[in-house]
């Protein structure tokens, strides 16, 4: 795409279209920089947002061999610029942690994207299945089994062991499962991301029995842009981690619930928690972030609301150490079961709520909203079939490919981390954003050559939460 010919087609644009086509022309740029280097191979773009945008390649050995593919971040400002450094400042710190996207080292790190001046790349591990946000549509308005729940918050708390005890492993060394340290002195390190769309989805590694992510992938953090460390005030970075976790953890359970519900809860301010701890008889009630149609639902075990209703305590005496939220989800994933998980829906049906917290069961749902949810059929013609379930399958394929939808992470997008939503604070109409929605899917339509009926455009309503 030659400047002659961006220069001709922007005339005919409005302004939005106009800063639209200018940033599909610098990933166009940024792609033919690297693509001149014959061990990678340009595959597609990840995402391209206000302030920079993401590739994805295949990287291959001397002997063309297919090893890995990697997403190489770029930025388009000074303030992206900032943010890819401070990113690849803490990931360095972050090395070798199994749950936190991986660093790759470039040659050439820096390169003229806009022409005025050099400015940062970065590139990480491809991470394969998607982010949290994502998976928690396909999960239409199902609950997932708490055994699958158990495995997604010991990753989250390993993220946030990582985040107290970082690795700093060599580059390219193998990955090494977050434990807690005693020879290291706590960073205090806060990723300050914690949007949904920052928690994405590995393999699963069916070859380890028992394993942690034997049953259920590996969930990854990515994206800090906006890290700060701190080392003298460890403890409030713990908790500030912990809470993190604990919020995406009350999305991910109850997906029969709108984000906007759940937002327009906690405008009602803090709910009030009740338990007795382990080895007392004297209740503790506190006040926590946690919503009550969480603490409340009838099929989430009791642990589980009281360890996630903790971490979003409002008074940090009722808030975990690292270390004993870690110890209860090491527990909860090696010894969980049907019969031995209490909540008081199970008593409704018990054997309907045990046969739903099989590993068969959660083998299925982990097969059909993780693992296979992108796979596509070839479609040579640039057309989509007649074939109305494959039809289907390519539209939603490529509708939710919208930026954002990879590893850029939501820095570059121009996203901030959640945030209680005040009282006569106003957002876009259903309308309104089924305008902007429908404009995309008109840009995917010209750039992939694939036809949208106008059935099609009609019936896709927006779907993000954020």
């Amino acid at each position: 795409m030659d400047d002659a010919f961006i220069g001709r087609l922007l005339l005919g644009l409005n302004p939005q279209d106009v800063e639209e086509a200018r940033r599909a022309a610098l990933a166009d740029r940024v792609a033919a920089y690297f693509a001149a280097n014959e061990k990678i191979e340009y595959i597609g773009v990840a995402g391209i947002g206000r302030h920079g945008g993401a590739l994805l390649f295949q990287e291959h050995d001397e002997a063309k061999h297919p090893t890995r593919k990697i997403i190489i971040k770029y930025s388009l400002n000074a303030q992206a610029d900032a943010d890819l450094r401070n990113e690849a400042h803490w990931l360095e710190m972050l090395r070798g942690s199994e749950h936190i996207g991986k660093l790759i080292d470039l040659n050439d790190p820096n390169l003229d994207i806009t022409g005025s001046g050099k400015r940062p790349t970065l590139a990480l591990e491809f991470i394969p299945h998607g982010p949290i946000r994502i998976w928690r549509e396909r999960m239409e308005r199902t609950p997932p089994p708490n055994r699958l729940l158990w495995r997604i918050y010991l990753c989250l708390i390993r993220q946030v062991v990582a985040m107290k005890y970082p690795m700093r492993g060599p580059n390219d060394g193998p990955l090494v499962r977050e434990t807690i340290r005693q020879d290291v002195a706590p960073a205090g390190i806060t990723q300050n991301s914690g949007h949904y769309d920052n928690f994405i989805i590995g393999d699963i590694e069916p070859s380890v029995p028992g394993d942690e992510h034997g049953l259920v992938p590996v969930i990854k953090l990515i994206d800090f842009g906006r890290g700060v460390g701190d080392p003298e005030n460890w403890l409030e970075a713990d908790q500030i981690n912990l809470a993190s976790a604990a919020y995406l953890m009350l999305i991910i359970t109850l997906p029969q619930i709108s984000m906007q519900e759940i937002i327009e809860e906690q405008q009602f301010g803090a709910s009030m928690y009740q338990y007795t701890p382990r080895g007392s008889t004297t209740p503790v009630q506190f006040e926590t972030s946690a919503v009550g149609y969480f603490t409340q639902a009838w099929c989430v075990d009791d642990d589980l609301k009281t360890l996630v209703a903790r971490c979003g305590a409002l008074d940090g005496q009722h808030i975990p150490t690292v270390e004993e939220a870690l110890e209860v989800c090491e527990n909860a994933v090696r010894y969980k079961t049907g019969e031995n998980i209490q909540a008081f829906g199970k008593e409704q049906d018990p054997e309907a709520f045990i046969r739903s917290e099989t590993d068969e069961m959660i083998n299925r749902i982990v097969q059909k909203t993780m693992l296979d949810a992108d796979v596509i059929p070839e479609v040579p013609s640039g057309q989509l079939p007649t074939n109305t379930a494959v039809d289907n399958a390519i539209f939603d394929f490529l509708v939710r490919k919208a930026p954002g939808f990879g590893q850029m992470g939501t820095t570059l997008l121009g996203l901030r981390p959640p945030v209680r939503v005040k009282k006569g604070s106003t957002r876009p109409t259903p309308e309104e954003k089924l305008t902007a929605y429908q404009k995309y899917l008109i840009s995917v339509r010209e750039r992939y050559n694939i036809e949208i009926t106008e059935e099609q455009m009609a019936n896709a309503g927006y779907r993000g939460d954020s």
